[in-house]
């Protein structure tokens, strides 16, 4: 019983690697110096900064095996049979940690847009800026 308390433990400690590397794509891809932003999909190829590209793929790729490891090992410790039912437990598992990393960056983006609008609420009230700019702008034309 030890043993797959270990081997459980080892597992999540692998998926929780993984999420963490699809953070580092993500936000990467977010945050990114380059336009559009992607949310649901991650950039891959940055045209000018060749270090950064590298250290998004490789980050890429340690998600990648880290999932599947975690996937295959949490497959193992539940004694599953059956070729299919661990085909889709590996796959629940590694999509489980890409859902979890893309619902951090989700929240993160989230809280910085609110945190935008308290700002922008705040100088309206206290500094009389106006709320809407670029609208106070076309209004002031007409």
């Amino acid at each position: 019983m030890e043993f797959i308390q270990r081997c459980e433990f080892l597992c999540y400690l692998f998926l929780a690697l993984s999420t963490i590397c699809f953070l580092v794509v993500f936000f990467s891809s977010w945050y990114g110096s380059e336009r559009p932003r992607r949310f649901w999909l991650a950039r891959l190829t940055y045209k000018e900064d060749k270090e950064m590209q590298s250290f998004v793929r490789v980050a890429w790729l340690l998600a990648l095996i880290s999932g599947l490891i975690s996937s295959f090992c949490l497959m193992l410790c539940m004694n599953l049979e059956g070729f299919w039912l661990c085909l889709a437990q590996t796959l629940y598992w590694f999509v489980a940690a890409w859902i979890l990393a893309k619902v951090i960056l989700a929240a993160i983006i989230a809280f910085q847009y609110i945190g935008y609008a308290v700002i922008r609420l705040k100088n309206w009230i206290l500094h009389d800026k106006p709320l809407f700019p670029k609208y106070e702008k076309i209004s002031a034309r007409h």
